[in-house]
């Protein structure tokens, strides 16, 4: 494993800014209370001072294209149908799709594409999974770290260029003092990391976009595998 491309710190500004940004232009563009897109399975915790919709059980995000290196914008909707759950196991799948990177004027960060969040329970608390045209990680929002955010696995390979759809199904186990989490990607295992360090054992599952035109699901919730008492 090997950390991300940009260091830590430089990273870390990029990521704060971008939340920063989402606070102020919510609160900006009159987004004050969480919506839910009728006859959607996602309710709009963010819109970025952009769009967010909703057809055929997918969340498309685009929040406004950022025009200066300093700029950046965030949105964030939650899936109301799928939670993990504390004490058990949860497996869900959903597409996930960055159409293409928003900025403008300057190179877009390879960070700067859809994110799939899980045990959300508000803007600091979080798992991520972001995979990016020169590789992926997988990451704690987390303020009791430096930066609020721990790296819990990342790798250059394998990439995941821009305009392409990857099927995505991660299975979180819950247990005390630990939270496992398995991702697979397009039916090839990707990375099992386990979080001991305060972990976060439920929450909702949500889907991120910073300075990207993204699109998620249909989400769906994937039946545990049975026990061999379950099936006698």
């Amino acid at each position: 494993m090997t950390e991300p491309g940009l260091s830590w710190s430089a990273r870390r500004r990029e990521f704060v800014a971008a939340g920063a940004a989402t606070t102020i232009l919510v609160a900006a563009g009159g987004l004050l209370a969480r919506y839910r897109v009728e006859d959607c399975a996602w309710t709009t915790v963010h819109d970025g001072y952009g769009a967010v919709t909703c057809a055929a059980e997918q969340v498309r995000l685009v929040p406004q294209a950022p025009s200066v290196p300093e700029e950046t914008h965030a949105a964030l909707a939650i899936h109301t149908g799928v939670v993990v759950q504390e004490g058990g196991t949860t497996s869900f799948s959903t597409s996930v799709l960055t159409t293409s990177q928003l900025r403008r004027g300057s190179d877009p960060n390879p960070w700067e594409v859809a994110w799939l969040l899980w045990c959300y329970t508000d803007d600091l608390h979080f798992y991520a999974l972001v995979l990016k045209p020169n590789g992926w990680e997988l990451s704690k929002e987390d303020p009791a770290y430096p930066g609020a955010q721990r790296f819990l696995a990342s790798s250059s390979e394998p990439t995941f260029p821009t305009g392409t759809s990857y099927q995505v199904e991660v299975t979180v186990v819950s247990q005390p003092g630990a939270t496992q989490m398995s991702v697979s990607v397009d039916g090839q295992p990707l990375v099992t990391a386990t979080d001991d360090q305060d972990p976060y054992p439920s929450g909702q599952v949500a889907a991120y976009s910073e300075d990207a035109d993204a699109t998620f699901g249909p989400l769906t919730r994937v039946p545990a595998p049975q026990t061999p008492d379950q099936t006698q």
